[in-house]
């Protein structure tokens, strides 16, 4: 139980292993990701400022530039990203057969018991700020007058395939599932350097604490420390970066608060996320396609077949 107490995963709500993906493993997805990235870039990425307002994606407003995806009512093309589009179930596939999954199953499921599900799993590019164009610029910068930063409804839906962000204010994981219980651990696999201006990701150790918070909340940020409030008290809160490396993973609890600067760096950041959930709580999660079974216990196995084996439950279907 000590050593549980030094634990930063618990401590702190994150934790930090350097070095983590296997050497073959992260060469092959780096060069994947890469090609992907190259293609999108050297074809194109966005739509120009008139195809988007065409679309019905922007429109204008007392001289400003308004996301038409974030008005009710809206009923332009979709702006979500499918499983069937999702390029970790179609390119990456290989992954969840890697050491490094593997690797990554068995450490997770130190912390949750083996009754795990692999919930959602994502390519995520972070876009350097000097490939915007300029009405990309004045809807997403500066970041904090922005309270969501993707970018994939701006992105041409050829090259929709991967999660595209310009920043990601600060915020909890619990508003991407707000059905869901938050039960849930985020995993992050670099595939790149998040150092200097490479869109630097910053977490709040003391804020796993504090539960749900409601989206956006009340913070000011000075030096290294935010300071929040809520209807009850303020809370001075210590602000740590994640200095991590391509081939190096990150892990963090859905109640952490946490942000993603924008990348001023010539190079994008690139990761491969995955999220895991208990299998038995509820993730969330609509598309039950995008969910992967991990691991169970003998008693989760007896309980999702009502306590009956499968070959049973198949002969009265």
């Amino acid at each position: 139980m000590e050593s549980l107490k030094k634990d930063t995963l618990i401590s702190n709500g994150y934790k930090y292993w350097d070095g983590f993906c296997d050497t073959k493993d992260l060469e092959r997805a780096s060069n994947q990701a890469w090609d992907f990235y190259k293609k999108a870039i050297s074809e194109g990425i966005f739509y120009d400022k008139n195809e988007a307002k065409e679309i019905g994606l922007i429109y204008e407003k007392d001289g400003k530039l308004i996301r038409a995806w974030m008005v009710d009512g809206y009923s332009g093309p979709r702006t979500n990203l499918r499983h069937e589009d999702n390029i970790m179930y179609n390119e990456f596939s290989w992954f969840f057969k890697s050491k490094t999954f593997q690797k990554l199953t068995d450490e997770i499921k130190n912390y949750t018991g083996p009754d795990l599900d692999m919930s959602m799993a994502k390519l995520i590019i972070t876009l350097p700020v000097k490939l915007f164009p300029s009405y990309v610029r004045d809807i997403y910068l500066p970041q904090k007058n922005v309270h969501r930063g993707s970018l994939i409804p701006l992105v041409k839906e050829k090259f929709r395939r991967a999660f595209y962000f310009a920043h990601n204010p600060w915020h909890q994981d619990t508003i991407d599932y707000p059905d869901g219980d938050n039960l849930s651990y985020t995993t992050l696999i670099s595939l790149t350097n998040r150092l200097d201006e490479q869109a630097p990701l910053l977490f709040c150790p003391e804020s796993s604490a504090l539960g749900v918070v409601p989206y956006p909340f009340d913070y000011t940020i000075k030096d290294n420390m935010m300071v929040y409030k809520n209807n009850e008290k303020m809370f001075r809160l210590k602000i740590n970066r994640a200095n991590v490396k391509s081939g190096d993973l990150f892990v963090w609890h859905a109640y952490n608060f946490h942000t993603v600067k924008p990348c001023f760096s010539d190079e994008p950041a690139i990761a491969l996320r995955f999220n895991f959930t208990p299998s038995l709580s509820n993730n969330g999660i609509h598309d039950k396609r995008n969910i992967r079974e991990v691991s169970r216990s003998v008693l989760s196995m007896f309980t999702e077949t009502c306590g009956r084996s499968k070959d049973h439950n198949k002969e009265n279907n």
